[in-house]
């Protein structure tokens, strides 16, 4: 049959739009199936009024035959059988049959149309080829469906339209069908927006007039359902989900108005008594009994709610949502449930309960026949809350039918029970699994104990295994408590133990003190009725010192510990070990001494403040603490000694409130929540903002799972720690609350003990605590007694020559020092002790307290020191001091600087030589120390400075051309911080026969005066001598010495010392006077820079050569050489040659030379060096080093090269001395060659030495070059 024939089906899922067809028939139905197939094929865009959101959407249609009948009536509100669109067919190809037929049917249909006012039409004409190829040509503008146009679509242009050999496989009837079937789409849009928008404004006036009395929202329902249903045949269901939305809260508005006081008159309909639960029905699409009891204003509100919500499903599971029908499915119930409480329905006890269940029921069904296995994971959260809610009704409907009860249900109940039974009508026959279905199981649950259980059970089981796939740990064990309760009334306390224990962790972990008490209790119980006597003392333990519970109730609890039953339970005899907490709880220790460091066969304190929550004071046996005993080999060490840093702040270590009691285990929270901000946008590129937010990105961290493990909510059996170490008291008495218990003993064993678990015993209990946490040390040392010898002032040197102080210092440790008991000073040479009037020692304990001084004695003897001690305890301090002087040797002379021939107002110096007898500026010493508690010997290392530093100069001083006067100075410098006073300086010649008796020397004269002189430290003092012309040119083998001590001492004080010094002088005779004087160039007054200038030096001979070198040979010269080191002259020509020496004294040999300024000022004269030149057959042989000088003397300087010339000579004289190499060359194979010899210091005397000469710079005065003076 036709399509067109069909009747329309409404109210089914498989509703389409309505398109009538009208004309051709038999053409119509040879193109209906390609027609249905093309529609759909491709998706439009669907643009709707109010600025609403494009949609694409496939269009589907229902052609049926035109007829009258399907026309819309005024006023009818049905869209479902609403044509949205009318068609009329025509084939018509020839004029004449258009005229006389095809014309007058569209005039009449067309007229039927504009009678019920349907603007949506279209006529199609279709064209076969070969038809039209049999036919005359027709002229423009008077085919058919130029006709058509001009007749029925003057302004309508496109509601005609031309269908070319749909039947032909072409590309023109494919481009034909294409163009028609777009143009269908079009204006079935087109009507769609015209009449819904028209639908939508009737329902919106219809709502605007719900306040007027005679509104009624069963018409009103029926209205909106049928847009509601439209979208839903446009496959919309998005917006046909919104319809049921805001129908279902526009009756919950009204529903809390009325519990406000806001009734509405239709409102009175639904609150008549319910005499039918049988919950929601999820399997059929459209429950059409509900409905028209809805339309017809007799449903109840549980129909009402029923149906609504089962639209409601329907279309989530179209949206593939099903986890959003478990969570509105939720809501729903508990929302319906107060409803009928606010609108005062009447209901039999126990009828919502069934509802209730069934509903969750049959939406948990219904979904898991919809979902996969994925999608299973994504409900689970909500159906968790789903079965919980189911499990709590039925448990309710057990206890109200009397399942519950051991004894099974009187007469009472099970009237109940059949009042229910009658409620559960079995109108569910024809559902698709009548075999699980939730009313057949929630009569059969009710029919019988046992079913009951089975049914309670398996719910039970499934919802707390859906609770902790989910993770909601706490409601599982919620549930699993419930579970506990039903086993103990039906006397099965074995398998309500576990879910009580697993309650209890839960309450505990979260801090409710109450709900632990009782599930305590109920531990208990179970326990006492299986007879578990290992656990059940446990928990009359914690039950006894739970301050939530009657004060009679804890002491009836404690009693029951301490009497017989304890005894019975373990054979009569033997421990009973309990857990201490919370009975007793350690709140803090307090070790005596506060270092936590004992010395061995001290005492050590321990007090104990313990906080009973016994209900009433109680005697305990004893207390006891084991230790864990640790052997160190650093006890006896200084680590352990005294004065180390104590281990707990004042002695006192305070436990923290406890885990073992009520309180809640805190989370341990990150130290970083990281948030980032998320922003979602549409598909398209150029999309709007849809939704943002903040999302935590460590949120695993946050909400991860506690470890289970952490609780100790079921007591786990405590075990006595195994240690043959304790500390103990006995017969103490608790009280409740705080009690101080003190512990001491002596110990007798070095090493670390270690706190491990406090035990009270009370009769035959044994409270053990588990481990101390943190854990508590006190360390036991044996100090080995320690000497210590150190300078008394600190960090200042120790200075030789002076006596200074030594604290000695004895740290006893376990040795006691007896009277008698002395030590052996082994002292070196040079290191004296000095025996003060009163030796007195200082005694102090390890705590620094000091005690009444002690006497001790020195015995001194050649190299040996006893010190006898004092008697003094083990582990003191004893110190005393000792004043010891290291002498000061003889200091030899280092070097000295001179050089001879100067004005009598200037000073020269040259190093007089001689050997060094003190090295070094510190003195070291050791003192080799025996004390009678050690075979081994304590060497004390000991530095000793030598405060003064000492040196000599040879001065030349007198007239021009007789520079015969000589002077010695002696420099004394102070090379510590400490002013000395020094007093009778003196210089004596040890060669003649008064210089070792201390009288003051023929040749010397004292300059300095003989008085009192203070040095600063760090500073100088100078002493000068003159040499008397009658001292004989032989070398003088001189002795300085000066007394000494500190500014703060007396001269007659035993810190007076005396500092000795000696070197010796030799040629110290003036041989030669060079007088140098430079001379302006002819014509000009002064010198100028550039200009050469002549240097007229004379050298003048005073008297014929010293010992050293007795007269010149015949054959030795004078060597000379100008040199300037300061760059200041040029020297032109030569700068250096020989000069014959003078045969007597007072002849002068004139020399001229050449200079050139090279800068402009006041510049001093160049160098004029003098050296005799020996010839090689009087060489002697080389000599050796002065040692009194310190250096070489002037032979050392002799210079073996070449065969002798004035060039070579300079080159090596400017080189600088051979020193020890010429020495080796001269033993050499190589012939000998004439060699220099130097001038002793003060055998050259240069007169012009500090003279200077005014020179003027170039004319040139564009660079200027000026040397200040």
């Amino acid at each position: 049959a036709m399509a067109s024939e069909e009747k329309p089906v409404v109210y089914t899922m498989e509703n389409r739009p309505i398109v009538t067809c009208g004309g051709d028939q038999s053409l119509f139905s040879s193109i209906y199936q390609t027609l249905v197939q093309q529609l759909p094929k491709e998706a439009v865009e669907w643009r709707r009024s109010y600025g609403r959101p494009p949609k694409m959407i496939n269009l589907e249609a229902n052609f049926v035959a035109f007829k009258e009948d399907l026309l819309p009536k005024e006023g009818s509100k049905a869209l479902l059988t609403f044509p949205f669109l009318h068609i009329f067919w025509t084939d018509c190809c020839e004029s004449e049959v258009y005229k006389a037929s095809t014309k007058e049917e569209i005039t009449r249909w067309q007229s039927l149309l504009r009678a019920y006012n349907s603007p949506d039409w279209l006529v199609v004409l279709v064209e076969n080829e070969n038809r039209k190829k049999k036919q005359p040509i027709a002229l423009p503008r008077t085919s058919i469906i130029d006709k058509i146009r001009n007749d029925f679509c003057n302004k309508q242009s496109d509601r005609c339209v031309v269908l070319t050999d749909p039947l032909r496989d072409s590309s023109k009837a494919q481009e034909s069908w294409a163009s028609f079937v777009a143009k269908l789409r079009t204006l079935l849009l087109m009507s769609f927006t015209r009449n819904l928008g028209r639908f939508e404004d009737d329902m919106r006036a219809l709502r605007e007039k719900r306040t007027h009395p005679s509104w009624s929202f069963c018409h009103y329902f029926m209205v909106q359902e049928e847009l509601a249903f439209v979208f839903e045949m446009l496959k919309q269901y998005e917006d046909a989900l919104v319809q049921y939305d805001e129908l279902d809260a526009l009756f919950t508005q009204y529903v809390v108005n009325f519990g406000a006081g806001d009734t509405a008159d239709w409102l009175s309909s639904f609150r008549r008594p319910v005499s039918s639960w049988v919950g929601l029905a999820l399997w059929r699409p459209i429950d059409m009994g509900k409905r028209e009891a809805v339309q017809t204003g007799q449903a109840s509100l549980l129909d009402l709610r029923s149906y609504l919500f089962s639209r409601q499903c329907t279309l989530l599971f179209f949206l593939q949502r099903p986890w959003e029908v478990a969570h509105r499915a939720l809501e729903l119930l508990h929302n319906s449930v107060l409803e009928l409480r606010m609108l005062e329905i009447q209901m039999p006890v126990g009828a919502v309960d069934c509802w209730v269940y069934i509903s969750c029921l049959e939406v948990l069904q219904r979904i898991e026949t919809f979902c996969d296995t994925n999608q299973n994971d994504s409900f689970a959260a909500y159906a968790a809350g789903l079965r919980a809610y189911a499990r709590e009704k039925l448990q309710g409907l057990g206890s109200l039918c009397g399942l519950m009860s051991p004894n099974g249900p009187d007469s009472e109940e099970l009237n109940r029970t059949v009042d229910l039974l009658a409620g559960l009508r079995d109108d569910d026959e024809d559902s698709p699994s009548n075999i699980n279905n939730p009313g057949k199981k929630l009569r059969e649950a009710l029919s019988s104990m046992e079913a009951y259980e089975k049914h309670y059970m398996e719910l039970s089981e499934i919802a707390m295994g859906t609770y902790k796939h989910i993770g909601r740990i706490r409601s599982a064990r919620l549930i699993g408590k419930d579970l506990a309760e039903y086993h103990m009334r039906k006397g099965e306390p074995q398998k309500a133990e576990a879910f009580l224990y697993d309650a209890l962790k839960t309450y505990r972990d979260e801090g409710w003190t109450l709900p632990v008490t009782h599930t305590r209790k109920q531990i208990a119980t179970c326990q006492k009725q299986l007879g578990n006597t290992t656990k059940y003392p446990r928990s009359r333990d914690l039950l006894a010192s739970d301050l939530n519970l009657p004060v009679d109730e804890r002491e009836s609890y404690f009693k029951e510990i301490l009497g017989s039953s304890g005894a019975e339970e373990h054979g009569g005899a033997g421990e009973i070990l309990l857990p201490l907490e919370p009975v007793l709880q350690l709140s803090s220790v307090r070790f005596t001494p506060a270092s936590a460091l004992v010395n061995l066969n001290g005492t050590l304190v321990l007090q104990l403040v313990l906080v009973s929550r016994l209900p009433t004071s109680a005697n305990s046996t004893a207390i006891s603490i084991a230790l864990a005993h640790e052997p160190r080999p650093g006890s006896t060490a200084a680590t352990g000694a005294i004065g180390i840093t104590p281990r707990y702040p004042d002695g006192r270590v305070v436990f923290p409130g406890n885990a073992a009691t009520d309180l809640p285990v805190r989370r341990q929270l990150p130290a970083l929540i990281d948030v980032c901000e998320l922003r979602e946008k549409g598909p398209q590129a150029d999309a709007p903002l849809v939704s943002s937010g903040v999302v935590c990105r460590n949120s695993h961290m946050l909400l991860r799972r506690q470890d289970s493990n952490t609780s100790s909510g079921r007591g786990a059996d405590v075990t006595r720690e195994e240690a043959s170490r304790s500390l103990r008291a006995a017969g103490v008495q608790l009280r409740p609350g705080k009690n101080t218990v003190t512990l001491s003993a002596v110990v007798t064993e070095s090493g670390s003990f270690t706190l491990r678990q406090l035990c009270v015993q009370l009769g035959r209990v044994h409270l053990l605590s588990r481990r101390l946490y943190p854990p508590l040390q006190y360390d036991v040392y044996s100090q080995e007694p320690q000497l210590n010898l150190l300078p008394s002032h600190g960090a200042e040197p120790l200075l030789a020559g002076v006596p200074q102080e030594l604290t000695v210092t004895v740290n006893t440790g376990c040795y006691p020092v007896r009277g008698g008991d002395a030590l052996q000073l082994s002292l070196p040479a040079g290191l004296l002790i000095l025996n003060s009037g009163k030796n007195t020692a200082r005694i102090s304990t390890d705590t620094g307290e000091e005690l009444p001084d002690a006497v001790f004695t020195v015995s001194p003897s050649e190299r040996i020191v006893s010190v006898n001690l004092p008697a003094t305890p083990c582990y003191h301090t004893l110190r005393f001091s000792l004043r010891v002087a290291c002498a000061l040797p003889l200091a030899a002379a280092g070097g000295a600087d001179g050089q001879d021939g100067a004005p009598a107002d200037k000073v020269e110096s040259r190093k007089a030589g001689g050997g060094a007898v003190i090295e070094a500026d510190v003195l070291d010493q050791k003192i080799s120390i025996d004390s009678p508690w050690s075979i081994y010997s304590t060497i004390v290392p000991l530095a000793f400075k030598v405060p003064f530093r000492t040196r000599h100069s040879l001065l030349t001083a007198g007239e021009s051309l007789k520079m015969n006067r000589k002077f010695v100075q002696v420099c004394l410098s102070n090379m510590t911080e400490v002013a000395f006073v020094l007093r009778d300086h003196h210089l004596g010649d040890v060669t003649t026969p008064d210089g070792d008796d201390g009288c003051q020397s023929a040749q010397l004269k004292p300059v300095n005066p003989l008085s009192h002189n203070v040095v600063l430290g760090g500073q100088k003092m100078w002493f000068v001598w003159e040499l008397l012309p009658t001292s004989p040119a032989t070398p003088l083998r001189c002795h300085f010495s000066v007394g000494f001590w500190p500014e703060e001492g007396a001269p007659g004080s035993p810190s007076a010392g005396q500092h000795r010094y000696e070197f010796t002088l030799s040629d110290f005779k003036t041989l030669y006077v060079v007088l140098s004087e430079v001379r302006p160039p002819p014509g000009f007054d002064a010198c100028r820079m550039g200009e050469l200038c002549s240097l007229d030096v004379s050298i003048t001979r005073l008297q014929r050569g010293g010992a050293a070198t007795d007269e010149e040979t015949p054959s030795s010269q004078l060597l000379y050489q100008v040199a300037d080191n300061c760059s200041n002259w040029a020297v032109c020509g030569k700068s250096s040659g020989l000069v014959q020496p003078a045969p007597r004294p007072g002849t002068t040999h004139s020399l001229q030379l050449q200079l050139m300024p090279l800068f402009a000022g006041k510049l001093p004269l160049p160098d004029v060096r003098l050296a005799r030149l020996l010839p090689s057959q009087d060489a002697p042989a080389p000599p050796s080093l002065h040692p009194d000088n310190g250096e070489a003397s002037p032979d050392a300087n002799t210079t073996v090269g070449t065969p002798f010339d004035t060039d070579s000579v300079r080159s090596r004289w400017s080189g600088g001395s051979a020193g020890s190499g010429g020495a080796a060359l001269l033993g050499s194979s190589f012939p000998l060659v004439p060699r220099l010899q130097q001038f002793a210091a003060g055998q050259v005397y240069h007169a012009s030495r500090a003279a200077q000469v005014l020179v003027l710079p170039a004319h040139d005065h564009s660079l200027l070059d000026v040397t200040a003076p």
